[in-house]
């Protein structure tokens, strides 16, 4: 939803599958398997972010000097990676994402302008991870 609206104000977007094959969960027990499994190996999940953010840079009508990223709650969690990690995005929006660092060496300074929308009692990423 927030891909096709961004693309009906004039911007490319894409909607990356991080986990790979089409794998979908559904509310209930099971629901973050796949998210734990990339939790469990950041450098997949960087590898697999870069790779999306390559192919979107590929496209025609895309400046692949002019690269942003949007992410919710575990995609939040994958901007603030991204931009971790170096990748080349000029700015990222994390709306309630997960602050834990990833286990491999962060680039400092980080060069992307993030900003952070993060609600104060959010039970998954409280204050003190931050």
């Amino acid at each position: 939803v927030h891909a096709e609206n961004l693309a009906k104000l004039g911007y490319v977007a894409l909607a990356a599958d991080v986990y790979g094959q089409g794998k979908r969960t559904r509310h209930g027990p099971d629901a973050g398997v796949y998210m734990n499994q990339l939790n469990a190996d950041r450098a997949l999940l960087r590898d697999r972010l870069a790779a999306a953010l390559a192919a979107l840079a590929g496209f025609d009508r895309v400046d692949p000097a002019k690269l942003a990223a949007i992410g919710f709650c575990f995609g939040g969690k994958c901007v603030l990676d991204m931009a971790r990690s170096g990748l080349s995005i000029l700015g990222g929006v994390s709306f309630h994402g997960v602050y834990d660092a990833p286990d491999y060496a962060s680039v400092s300074p980080i060069a992307a302008r993030l900003l952070v929308c993060h609600g104060w009692e959010d039970p998954i990423a409280p204050p003190e991870k931050a």
